[in-house]
């Protein structure tokens, strides 16, 4: 179902309330299936591997799956750590400066260039997430990178 761009508030209030009332329950009803379906594959890997794999090893198989955005986020994130670790100018900067100074200094464009640019290409991807990012009412990371600041 499409809403034309000029269409009234009322008009868009209507078509979510109608996708919440309908389109929801049909998308959760086609999808449903899968999770259990998951959750007995993730149990019979336990019960086949025996002892030879624990339940975190089982998740970290889970979690290399390609094309995982969270992993791959992950990863680009490990590298801006390696390269502010390789590079000490970054690293002094990371360790004088507050997690709030640090994204005050990032909004400013006042970072050494490489993490700025490392830390701006992150964003540049993943920026529309955040923490508890299901809640649209967060602060995304790219308004506001102090939590991934944290993780560098």
């Amino acid at each position: 179902m499409s809403i034309s761009p000029h269409a009234s508030s009322l008009e868009r209030l209507a078509l979510v309330e109608n996708a919440s009332r309908y389109d929801l329950f049909r998308t959760v009803a086609s999808i449903g299936p899968i999770i259990p379906a998951g959750f007995f594959a993730f149990g019979l890997a336990g019960k086949l591997l025996g002892n030879l794999a624990s339940a975190d090893e089982r998740q970290a198989v889970l979690r290399s799956l390609p094309y995982n955005p969270t992993t791959e986020m992950d990863l680009a994130l490990w590298d801006i750590a390696r390269k502010l670790a390789a590079d000490p100018d970054a690293l002094t900067f990371m360790l004088e400066h507050s997690l709030a100074q640090l994204a005050e200094a990032y909004q400013r464009d006042a970072m050494p260039s490489g993490l700025q640019h490392n830390l701006a290409a992150f964003l540049q991807t993943y920026g529309h997430r955040g923490v508890a990012e299901i809640d649209m009412g967060v602060p995304r990371w790219s308004d506001d990178p102090t939590h991934i600041l944290g993780y560098c």
